[in-house]
């Protein structure tokens, strides 16, 4: 929360340089990448209050959701170096086609409560990830 905070300030202040991207654009990035981290706090204070054995879903759900968070990571750095954004479109149409697959995948809350609770969070991070790449490319 506190990096999330002076991030915001840095951006209402006009402080970050000659980055391409609007203020608002920054700021709901910012917003979005601090929902992202509530959940995962969220997910690791269930997991660590009730040990549970993760299921097969769950494993493949957070593979994908790291996925998507090394896309995005990926666009921004390039961007950032000065690459036009244009030639990011594979890696856009890529976390676009994996977002869609596991949205419509209704088997991650087949597991027991525990399972589908780490689902369901971990789908709200792929959901921020999702808003983050509309951020970053439209």
């Amino acid at each position: 929360d506190r990096i999330a905070l002076f991030c915001r300030r840095t951006i209402q202040t006009n402080n970050t340089g000659d980055i391409i991207y609007s203020l608002p654009t920054l700021y709901s990035i910012v917003t979005h990448l601090e929902e992202s981290a509530d959940n995962m706090h969220a997910i690791l204070k269930i997991a660590i209050a009730n040990p549970v054995k993760l299921n097969k879903q769950t494993i493949e759900l957070f593979h994908v959701c790291i996925r998507l968070q090394e896309i995005i990571f990926s666009i921004f750095g390039k961007v950032m170096k000065g690459e036009n954004i244009f030639l990011q479109e594979n890696l856009f149409k890529e976390h676009k086609n994996a977002y869609e697959r596991i949205r419509k995948n209704l088997s991650y809350f087949r597991g027991d409560h525990i399972n589908s609770y780490i689902c369901n969070r971990l789908l709200s991070i792929a959901r921020l990830s999702r808003h983050i790449s509309e951020e970053l490319f439209y």
